[in-house]
């Protein structure tokens, strides 16, 4: 068991690191079984198995082992525990896989019904078994290396050794009480992960969104292209007529300008002719009222009035023409006023278009930039996508490569099943000649057992002093397992 401090410090450790591929690529019998564990139960197998110097887990008592084992529903007696069986390894094994792994022995065996499928042979039942022994030594030896325990093979399962047994089945314990304990880790890593997965999977459809708004735009773009021509050219010609147009109606205004006050000046000089007529009709009023009526007199007078008459005549007939002058001046003057109020209009509408083309423009400039931003999103994911492609191809290299292994194990497990047909049959025929021997070992075993007899009674005495030898170890032992639990922070459970 681990402190606080080195729980924490392997959380920091194990979560950078972990494995890309959670199937062994020289067999498949682990892909029926681990199809169905938890990912978080991976990610935490997975990250202490890489962890070769993170961990160490003490030796376990025998009581301790019992308890352990008979909380996982497991009964065991010491006597089992000291001499223990095929039968008995395989379950403990087995519920280790099912605890962590989530494998549990009915998908080993239709794992094997799997692996076995297109095999004919009379001995099915051995094949089925041998495979099924082959994922159990398969996935233990993997849980064997996470729990501090080399070279684990099957003869740890068929064949057990008691002290390694023992060692195993303590290591596998405090393996299993570790990995319950680091759950929570695994948990935060499973939500993390499914954040991930999330995540991936808005940015594809958020880039598709894109790729298709941006073959929209590309497509307005292209269909708006042939009118934005036709308005820049408008708005050149606009733009020139407007020039031209601004020219004449300065020109205009100068004329026009010019014009009234001519006219101004004319209106003045006609008002001080008729104010001159009218002191002139007063001063001969005046005259003929103090001349005296002469015929000749008035003869002259009346000469001298003709030849004023017909001067103001021609006055007035000057003055009328240069009046009909300036009125013809003065319609030319409010035609050209009327067609610069319609220049103006033009010029507005001018002005209007060319703020409607500038806004086009804007927002033109504001498409390409949306357009660029969007074509930098595709490249990042098409880049994302070729990743993905070829993780997609190391993933099919790797399935054919598995593949290939599957079908030189079949082959080399043909072969050998061959070879134990042959092997059998020898032992068969080797078996009569084993019966008469174990005959003739009959008899000599009476006679052992004879001097068994004798030899048991020399035991009794030995064994009376080694039991109070061993009662004495055992009083140390438990001292020493109290001593290193406290050193360790392991709670130390009560014996039975």
């Amino acid at each position: 068991m681990r402190s606080p401090d080195e729980r924490a410090k392997f959380e920091r450790e194990s979560r950078p690191t972990l494995p890309h591929a959670l199937i062994a690529p020289h067999t498949t019998r682990q892909s029926a079984a681990e199809s169905t564990l938890p990912r978080h139960q991976l990610i935490l197998v997975y990250a202490l198995m890489e962890k070769d110097d993170a961990f160490w887990f003490p030796d376990l008592s025998d009581a301790e082992i019992m308890d352990a084992l008979d909380a996982w529903g497991i009964r065991v007696t010491p006597k089992l525990l000291a001499k223990p069986t095929e039968d008995f390894t395989k379950l403990v094994y087995g519920k280790c896989l099912e605890m962590v792994f989530g494998i549990t022995s009915e998908m080993l065996e239709e794992a094997a019904d799997t692996s076995l499928i297109g095999i004919h042979s009379e001995n099915m039942d051995s094949c089925r078994a041998g495979a099924v022994m082959n994922f159990i030594v398969y996935h233990m030896a993997r849980f064997a290396s996470a729990a501090k325990i080399a070279d684990f093979s099957a003869k740890d399962v068929v064949v057990p050794d008691t002290k390694r047994t023992r060692n195993i089945i303590s290591a596998f314990v405090n393996f299993v009480n570790f990995y319950e304990q680091n759950a929570p880790i695994a948990t935060e890593l499973q939500e993390r992960s499914g954040q991930f997965v999330q995540e991936r999977d808005r940015i594809i459809s958020e880039g598709d969104r894109i790729r298709s708004e941006l073959a929209s735009i590309e497509a307005r773009r292209a269909q708006d292209e042939p009118q934005m021509e036709v308005l820049r050219i408008e708005n050149q010609t606009l733009t020139a007529n407007v020039k031209v147009q601004q020219g004449y109606f300065d020109r205009s205004q100068a004329d026009m300008d010019k014009l009234k006050a001519e006219k101004a000046l004319h209106v003045q000089e006609k008002e001080s002719l008729y104010q001159d007529m009218s002191l002139v009709s007063d001063a001969l009023s005046r005259m003929r009222a103090r001349v005296v009526k002469s015929p000749e007199r008035i003869k002259r007078n009346i000469g001298l009035m003709g030849n004023s008459q017909a001067e103001e005549r021609r006055t007035l007939g000057s003055m009328e023409d240069k009046i009909r002058d300036l009125q013809a001046k003065a319609n030319a003057l409010l035609s050209i006023e009327k067609d610069i109020r319609d220049c103006v209009e033009q010029v507005l509408v001018v002005r209007k278009d060319i703020q409607t083309l500038d806004r086009n423009v804007h927002d033109l400039d504001e498409t390409k930039m949306a357009l660029d931003a969007r074509r930098n999103a595709r490249t990042e994911l098409e880049l994302r996508q070729e990743r993905a492609q070829r993780q997609f191809e190391y993933a099919v290299a790797s399935l054919e490569k598995v593949q290939r292994d599957i079908q030189e194990h079949r082959s080399s497990g043909q072969q050998q099943i061959e070879r134990l047909q042959r092997e059998y049959e020898q032992m068969a025929a080797a078996r009569h000649e084993n019966d008469k021997e174990v005959d003739e070992l009959r008899q000599k075993a009476e006679a052992v057992e004879m001097r068994a007899a004798e030899h048991l009674k020399q035991s009794n005495v030995t064994f009376n002093r080694l039991l109070a030898a061993y009662r004495q170890v055992r009083a140390q032992n438990e001292v020493y397992m109290e001593t290193l639990s406290n050193k360790l922070g392991i709670k130390k459970s009560s014996r039975r």
